[in-house]
């Protein structure tokens, strides 16, 4: 879900992830012209012309820096009781906890229908309440998640920590100057955030609110079947002589490992595009090897090669 949470992120104007309802064929289409749109990028450096145009297909855009209350308003999401940049920030951030087996939307609006039932969404108050309070608000009048339980206990321990290491303020847990590897640690330190969801939330305070962070290249790419499909198949990264089917939890050690090698100022830029040229080129079987953006690039555009060798499985998070 982590991409598709991203992807709703980056097109925060659109009214759902993908827009109007859009035949398969017409998306690449859609989404290459989209990604060819003039808009400031961050330049980055790469080892690798595979690499090079992988991060071109999805490239991490530069905006102004904003506010977590702006940035709600651009997607238009509102509660009468999320008022402040603080209670902005504490939704973004129980957002991200929330990506998990919901739609990207639904998890995204719901630190706002909850405030709505608490009447608040202050992080003192939350850190006080029970698991069973909080759930029973999660729950009631419709539920919120599909697991409400996990998810109450996730938020109050969030506020804890944020209580406890940042004065109750989430704002100044997610702030300009932080080290990016020291954020990855913390995210993933707390209930419900993997790497995967930790590296996209770094990924969105760089190229949605414009947040400086520093030491970029801390945060590896993430990495899922469509991932290590891309990489694999690209020869990014090497296979077994005679082998066609991998796992993804496999080669992730290898993925990671090229991915810093070849973007070494920031290995997540990676992320975006090749899960994308993942999932609508180089797909499980029939990859559209003649439409897919790395088709000048690629030494395995081969179609018989590529249909026979390809990725499955999740990637349990560390």
């Amino acid at each position: 879900m982590a991409q598709s949470f991203f992807r709703k992120l980056i097109d925060g104007l659109e009214k759902t992830i993908f827009g109007p309802d859009t035949d398969d064929e017409e998306k690449p289409k859609r989404r290459a012209k989209r990604s060819s749109k003039k808009t400031p990028t961050v330049r980055l450096s790469s080892t690798n012309p595979i690499a090079d145009r992988i991060m071109e297909f999805e490239p991490i855009k530069m905006v102004p820096r904003t506010t977590f209350v702006e940035l709600a308003r651009r997607w238009n999401l509102s509660s009468p009781f999320v008022r402040t940049e603080r209670d902005h920030a504490t939704a973004f951030l129980y957002g991200v906890i929330s990506d998990r087996m919901i739609k990207a939307e639904k998890a995204w609006q719901l630190p706002f229908e909850l405030s709505k039932r608490l009447k608040q969404l202050d992080v003192a108050k939350i850190a006080a309440l029970s698991p069973d309070d909080l759930e029973k608000k999660l729950r009631a009048p419709t539920s919120l998640h599909r697991f409400n339980a996990a998810m109450a206990r996730a938020f109050i321990e969030c506020a804890q920590h944020v209580v406890k290491f940042h004065d109750g303020s989430v704002v100044n847990m997610l702030r300009d100057g932080v080290d990016a590897g020291e954020l990855l640690v913390e995210l993933e330190s707390l209930r419900g955030i993997s790497h995967k969801l930790s590296a996209m939330t770094l990924q969105i305070l760089v190229s949605q609110l414009g947040i400086t962070v520093e030491n970029l290249a801390a945060v590896n790419v993430a990495v899922d079947r469509h991932v290590a499909r891309v990489f694999l198949r690209s020869g990014l990264v090497s296979g077994e002589p005679g082998r066609k089917v991998y796992r993804a939890a496999e080669l992730k050690p290898s993925v990671i490992a090229a991915a810093r090698k070849a973007s070494p100022t920031f290995p997540a830029a990676l992320d975006l595009g090749a899960f994308w040229i993942g999932k609508r080129f180089c797909v499980h079987s029939q990859p559209l090897c003649d439409e897919c953006p790395l088709t000048s690039v690629c030494p395995q555009k081969r179609r018989d090669w590529a249909v026979g060798v390809t990725v499955g499985g999740k990637v349990k998070s560390e």
